[in-house]
């Protein structure tokens, strides 16, 4: 052998060149496609991006833009999507999805809109009046799980219930308190590994998993502000990959966070209000163009 290229994980390669004894791990060479898909939904939302050729994860990303809009484990046949995203591939393998660019979903005949646009932050999804779609402490990839009764647990093997919702982001990436509130624990844990919880009232508190590191003005018995930056996303505890487990409790016990009305992230700002109109108007053109 010449040469040996071989795929790890996080879209790297080892490259190995025998005749020069070098050795290197180099990314990827990621090609992006702008794709759209129109489907109607028969069965779960995976199984449907899945029938239409699209990545896999793709289903993850029209969830987590909607999750606080629609109940996805209530989907009605006959709902449908029109979705325009970006396909990342490398040597005509797929790789996955990196942004969806707009989107719209028909619920029970209501339909709902979203559209991408980088308010300042990096690439967000928010409605046609520019109201931020999500409501997550964090700027996050993508939800990866919901509240469940029953989950098969990626690290213990086993199903058990899942009393949180997970965000799958970079490692490192600012978690915020998502209410004000006073700290009540800030500590690690085997299982939770870095974590903290906040009490925002007598009956309700939240409480943030997995962090890399918790914030140096965290501690028992400090005010914090919604907003607030409290941690850093990590994959400390029982995690087999960074993200956010965020759990709510409410007189006591643990409850699904979509039940309850948190404040959204930042809208689109006065500045960018009307660059933000043009473009959904220039996205629902090419929309409409391409049923």
């Amino acid at each position: 052998p010449i040469a040996l290229v071989y795929d790890l994980e996080d879209r790297k390669e080892l490259h190995i060149d025998f005749e020069d004894a070098e050795v290197a791990i180099k990314d990827k060479v990621v090609d992006i496609s702008i794709e759209s898909l129109d489907a109607v939904i028969n069965g779960s939302l995976a199984q449907t991006v899945l029938k239409h050729g699209a990545p896999e994860d793709l289903a993850d990303k029209i969830l987590s833009v909607f999750a606080w809009k629609i109940d996805f484990r209530h989907l009605q046949k006959g709902d449908h999507f029109n979705v325009i995203y970006e396909k990342e591939t490398s040597m005509n393998e797929v790789l996955g999805t990196r942004n969806i660019l707009a989107i719209t979903f028909n619920h029970e005949d209501v339909e709902y809109a979203a559209y991408g646009f980088d308010n300042g932050s990096g690439h967000e999804l928010f409605d046609a009046e520019g109201q931020n779609m999500s409501y997550a402490p964090l700027q996050f990839d993508m939800i990866t799980s919901l509240y469940a009764q029953k989950r098969f647990h990626p690290t213990q093997r086993r199903y058990k219930a899942h009393y949180g919702m997970d965000f799958e982001a970079n490692l490192g990436t600012p978690i915020e308190a998502i209410k004000d509130g006073v700290i009540t624990r800030a500590r690690y844990g085997r299982a939770n590994g870095n974590n903290v919880k906040i009490e925002h009232s007598k009956d309700l508190s939240t409480q943030y998993l997995h962090l890399s590191k918790i914030d140096s003005s965290i501690h028992v018995g400090a005010k914090v502000k919604q907003g607030q930056v409290i941690g850093y996303v990590g994959n400390t505890g029982w995690s087999s990959g960074p993200h956010l487990c965020l759990r709510v409790w409410y007189k006591g016990k643990q409850r699904d966070p979509l039940d309850f009305d948190f404040p959204r992230r930042p809208d689109i700002t006065e500045q960018n209000m009307p660059e933000f109109l043009q473009h959904v108007r220039r996205i629902n053109s090419q929309m409409s163009q391409a049923l």
